[in-house]
């Protein structure tokens, strides 16, 4: 039978590390494999341990450009090698600020492993500053190269929105934090890492969808302790300058944005949206397979929805602008060249 792999991520390693013992006291045919890297000397250590004790303690200087890819092509065959010695199940510990998506798609081509749930490790005392904080990777040492530009948020929403559970040291979560995890992970997720239940995470199959930005859904939870989402959709595009004038009103501040867009002047071309941490980041998802759409999903704490809602209808186009036809657009600059690329390769 293929051997079931459990993904840890957090962006603590003294609480990742306590998480994965944990585990291993309701897996005691496990092992651990826990990597961190050091940005300074360019280098990955990766360690191998059971309940027994640690069976290797590796590190080497990485050749490859790229951090993530480098502890993807790390991973893929140390857990092949540890399936082979047919364990209960395989616990990859992530090093911090490493989100699990890349890590998960690289293991599911593997016909030993059966990759199973996804749980990322929270602190819920600092979650709010973590997550809705203007903080750097860069400012907290935990950048993985010199041009590791994300900010702490946008690592700890994506490692929260893709997880099947949320660890906790807390046995009751103080009611922002609890209520910032149910509208990002979903209600009921969290769980004292000591008491986490095991055979679930064996049981989740997570899939690169969930982290899809086409396909949203909103959390069938209540706004609760100034928590609140909003689910924002047209079947109007955005106006490019308008989108200009108002992102940061869209993407800053104590709120977590995703979704896609499209603008009149690149009607083929199916935008991303996905901001957290004071910072946003618009590209490119490819072309529509349906009908071009705008659906943003806001999740936020404190007094600013209708401030949101009256900026997003005020970016979309007008009936009088819609009259005019795409067409119109196809000889003026929308000035998002530098995210979206060169405008021509979108004409109409």
């Amino acid at each position: 039978m293929a051997t079931p792999v459990l993904t840890l991520a957090s962006i603590d390693p003294v609480m990742r590390s306590a998480a994965a013992s944990a585990l291993l006291c309701d897996l005691p045919g496990a092992v651990v494999v826990q990597h961190d890297l050091d940005a300074e000397s360019g280098s990955l250590r990766r360690v191998v341990y059971d309940r027994s004790g640690v069976g290797e303690d590796v590190t080497h200087v990485l050749d490859h450009a790229c951090a993530s890819c480098a502890l993807r092509e790390d991973i893929v065959p140390t857990v092949l090698a540890l399936a082979a010695g047919d364990p209960q199940a395989v616990v990859v510990a992530l090093p911090t600020a490493i989100e699990p998506l890349p890590v998960v798609t690289a293991l599911g081509g593997a016909e030993q492993v059966t990759v199973a749930g996804v749980a990322t490790v929270v602190d819920t005392d600092t979650l709010v500053t973590d997550l809705m904080g203007q903080d750097m990777l860069a400012d907290r040492g935990l950048a993985v190269g010199e041009q590791d530009d994300r900010s702490v948020g946008e690592v700890v929403v994506h490692q929260l929105e893709f997880a099947d559970m949320i660890l906790t040291a807390a046995d009751a979560p103080g009611p922002v934090s609890q209520a910032i995890i149910a509208h990002l992970a979903g209600p009921g997720s969290s769980v004292p890492w000591d008491r986490a239940p095991v055979d679930r995470l064996l049981a989740a199959r997570p899939t690169p969808r969930r982290g899809d930005l086409m396909r949203l859904g909103t959390p069938d939870v209540e706004s609760d302790a100034g928590v609140w989402t909003l689910d924002l959709r047209s079947w109007r595009p955005l106006h490019p300058h308008r989108l200009l004038d108002n992102a940061e009103t869209l993407g800053a501040g104590m709120i977590r944005g995703k979704g896609h867009f499209w603008v009149p002047s690149r009607p083929t071309l199916a935008c991303a949206w996905d901001g957290a941490g004071g910072q946003l980041s618009v590209g490119r998802l490819g072309t529509w397979e349906r009908r071009p759409e705008t659906h943003l999903v806001i999740t936020g704490l404190g007094g600013r929805p209708a401030e949101l809602r009256q900026a997003f209808e005020e970016t979309l186009l007008t009936d009088a602008e819609l009259s005019r036809g795409l067409g119109a657009w196809s000889a003026r600059a929308d000035g998002l060249d530098p995210w979206l690329g060169a405008q021509q390769e979108e004409a109409a």
